[in-house]
């Protein structure tokens, strides 16, 4: 697993993929800067096999569903 911490999302999504591993991005709001990777699980260094999902933590906005027209 490829340390991406620190990274943009679209540079840690390419490092992720590159070792045939599957990107999943996790939205993070807090006082940190939009599009960077805050940490990820499994942690870096970590074996994996190929084809794992990596559970990416970026800071952005929390996405809130439109539930407009629910009941």
């Amino acid at each position: 697993m490829p340390d991406v911490v620190g990274m943009e999302q679209d540079r840690a999504r390419d490092e992720i993929e590159d070792k045939r591993l599957r990107f999943r991005p996790v939205s993070r709001a807090g006082d940190c800067e939009t599009g960077k990777v805050l940490g990820t699980a499994p942690r870096a260094g970590t074996s994996v096999r190929i084809g794992t999902p990596i559970a990416v933590v970026v800071c952005g906005p929390t996405q809130v569903p439109d539930l407009a027209g629910m009941h």
